[in-house]
């Protein structure tokens, strides 16, 4: 039987949880978990996503703030244990804030870009 090197990789099966996901060090990127499969996200937004979006923040933070909670990237949104993403921008109402963690939110937001 081959001894396993230290530095070779651990290689998992499917599906992937947010608890293994909540306990990779951080290495700087960004990933989400679709049906237990753990995606790398694109690089960085560009400069017109990141003017685009920052505008839209705004408008929501000046007309819906007094009704809900606004949250941006990168905040997790915990679906399920083998669904997990972070929009760029999410809302919840406060009457469901009790689904805002620390770690992030656990269920799906009223709204999500």
């Amino acid at each position: 039987m081959k001894k396993k090197r230290a530095d070779e990789p651990v290689i998992r099966e499917q599906p992937v949880t947010y608890d293994d996901y909540a306990a990779m060090p951080d290495d700087g990127n960004r990933y989400e978990i679709i049906d237990g499969v753990m995606e790398l996200m694109s690089p960085g937004p560009m400069a017109v996503h990141q003017t685009l979006s920052r505008e839209l923040l705004l408008l929501l933070i000046q007309s819906c703030r007094s009704d809900y909670a606004i949250f941006y990237a990168p905040f997790d949104v915990i679906l399920s244990k083998v669904n997990v993403v972070q929009p760029d921008i999410l809302m919840i109402h406060r009457s469901r804030i009790d689904i805002v963690k620390p770690h992030g939110v656990e269920g799906a937001p009223d709204l999500v870009v």
